[in-house]
C-alpha cells in the first residue's frame, strides 16, 4: 500500500509489515512480498555520499532504521529513457520508521544525506533484459557526481524482465564464494564516459587501505555454552566503518528488530531444532548486554543463566542454538538482523524470564 506519492512515478513510500504489540520503543519488521532476498547497509559516523547511484535493472526497496526523531534527506532525478519526468528532480524529507519502506525503481537516480549511525534494509527485486549497454551484472550502478548540472544527467535504458527466484539463490551463493571473511572488499562505482562521441563504462574499486576502523579480523569469544560469534558476508560499501551485509547460507532471515534505546524487553528461545543469527547493528562500538538461560533438555548447564557484554560489531553474528532464551539491553538504538539455519516460517516463541 503506497503511504506517500512524489511527483517521479515509481518513487514512494510503502507499508511494512511491522509489529509494535510491546510498544512504540520495540518493532518487528516482517518481510515484503516478493523474492524475500534481504541485504543491509551501515553507515560509519562520518558517513557521506559524494555521488549519485542509478540501478538499471533493481528495484531497490528502503527500510531506513535508526532514531526515530533523525531527519534524512533524500534528493532523486529520473533519468529513465522516454519518461515523462526524466531529469525531474525531487527532494524529499523523511524520518527512519520501521513501518515504511522507499520505493526507487529502476533508473531513478537517489543520493541521501542524514545518514550517519542508520541501517538500511533493502529487499531488492532484480531485472535482467537482452543487450542492454547501460547494465552490467556484476555492477548494476550507475554513478554520477552530486553536483553535476541538469545537461550532464545520465540517460540510461532500465531493464524490463523479472529474474525467477532460483536466480537470486544462485546470486547469494555467488556472493558467499566471492566475499571474503577476513576483512572487506570494497564496492565498486561505474561511471558513463565518452569516447568519439560513444557512451561507454568505466568500472573502480577502491583500494582497501589499512585502516584504525579496519583492523584485522579476528573472531571474538563469549564462553557461553551454546552461543558462539561468526563472521558475517559482507563488502565495504563507501569507506571504513560503512558495509554491505549480505544474507548468510544455509538460512533465512526472519525478521529484523529495531530496538529504541537498546532494549529487548522480553526472552526468546528458539523452540524447534533450529539456531539463530542475530547482527547487532548501528551505533556501532556502543555496548550491549546480553542474558542467557540455557533451556536445552540434554544440557549439562540447563536452566543455568548468563551475563554477558560486548559492542556493536556489524561485522559479525551471534549464533544461538535452539532453546537457549536470551534478551539484550542497551544505552543507544539498536537494530538486530535474526536469521533462522533452516529455512522455516516459525518464529521466535516467548519464554518465561529468569532472575539473572
Amino acid at each position: 500500500m503506497i503511504t506517500r506519492s512524489t511527483r517521479i512515478p515509481g518513487l514512494h513510500f510503502e507499508a511494512n509489515d511491522v509489529d509494535w504489540s510491546a510498544g512504540r520503543g520495540f518493532a518487528r519488521v516482517g518481510h515484503s512480498a516478493g523474492p524475500r532476498l534481504v541485504d543491509f547497509v551501515t553507515h560509519a559516523p562520518d558517513f557521506v555520499y559524494s555521488q549519485y547511484g542509478i540501478h538499471v535493472g533493481q528495484v531497490d526497496r528502503l527500510t531506513f532504521l535508526g532514531p526515530l526523531d533523525r531527519t534524512l534527506t533524500g534528493y532523486f532525478v529520473d533519468c529513465r529513457k522516454g519518461s515523462d519526468t526524466l531529469h525531474s528532480m525531487e527532494v524529499i524529507t523523511f524520518n527512519p520508521d520501521p513501518s515504511q519502506k522507499l520505493v526507487i525503481d529502476r533508473g531513478i537516480a537517489h543520493t541521501f544525506d542524514g545518514l550517519e549511525h542508520i541501517v538500511t534494509r533493502d529487499e531488492p527485486i532484480w531485472y535482467v533484459d537482452e543487450d542492454n549497454p547501460d547494465f552490467n551484472m556484476g555492477s548494476d550502478v550507475v554513478n554520477f557526481p552530486r553536483e553535476s548540472s541538469p545537461d550532464l544527467f545520465p540517460v540510461v535504458q532500465p531493464n524490463s524482465l523479472p529474474i525467477p527466484v532460483e536466480c537470486y539463490r544462485f546470486i547469494t551463493a555467488r556472493q558467499h564464494e566471492t566475499y571474503p571473511l577476513d576483512g572487506p572488499l570494497s564496492y565498486p562505482v561505474r561511471f558513463a564516459v565518452t569516447v568519439e562521441d560513444e557512451t561507454r563504462y568505466v568500472t573502480a574499486t577502491p583500494i582497501v587501505e589499512n585502516s584504525p576502523l579496519e583492523p584485522t579480523l579476528s573472531t571474538p569469544t563469549l564462553g557461553v555454552p551454546g552461543v558462539l560469534w561468526g563472521r558475517n558476508y559482507l563488502v565495504m560499501s563507501s569507506g571504513p566503518g560503512s558495509y554491505y551485509i549480505a544474507e548468510n547460507p544455509n538460512g533465512e532471515i526472519l525478521e529484523i528488530i529495531q530496538c529504541v534505546k537498546g532494549r529487548f524487553p522480553i526472552y526468546d528461545a528458539r523452540l524447534t531444532p533450529q539456531a539463530e543469527r542475530i547482527t547487532f547493528m548501528g551505533n556501532p562500538g556502543t555496548t550491549v548486554t546480553a542474558y542467557f538461560i540455557d533451556r536445552r533438555p540434554e544440557s549439562p548447564t540447563r536452566d543455568s543463566s548468563f551475563r554477558r557484554s560486548f559492542a556493536v560489531d556489524p561485522r559479525f553474528h551471534l549464533r544461538i542454538e535452539a532453546e537457549i532464551a536470551y534478551r539484550f539491553e542497551g544505552a543507544q538504538d539498536i537494530t538486530m538482523r535474526l536469521e533462522s539455519m533452516l529455512v522455516s516460517s516459525v518464529t521466535p516463541q516467548s519464554v518465561e524470564s529468569a532472575t539473572t
